[in-house]
């Protein structure tokens, strides 16, 4: 099942709405920043290849490289879709 960006809930959830992934309103703090761009890219990755076994090795990767986005929204995606795949 694929992932949306609901940006006026600030949450990335299941296109069925049954399970959110991760909130995306603490994302626009210093500490905690992540652009919409990189969301969006993240979204992608995961929709693109929700059957691969190392997406969330390829997510990580990706993220850890990206600027646009700091340790703790990293994090909080991370942590956010590693639950959501043990659910689905």
């Amino acid at each position: 099942m694929n992932l949306i960006y609901d940006d006026i809930n600030t949450r990335v959830v299941l296109e069925d709405d049954s399970e959110v992934a991760f909130y995306t309103n603490t994302f626009n703090s210093e500490d905690e920043y992540c652009s919409d761009k990189v969301v969006n890219n993240v979204i992608n990755m995961y929709n693109n290849k929700n059957s691969s076994k190392n997406i969330l090795i390829e997510i990580d990767a990706y993220l850890l490289d990206e600027n646009e986005c700091t340790q703790d929204s990293r994090e909080i995606i991370m942590e956010g879709l590693f639950l959501l795949i043990q659910k689905v």
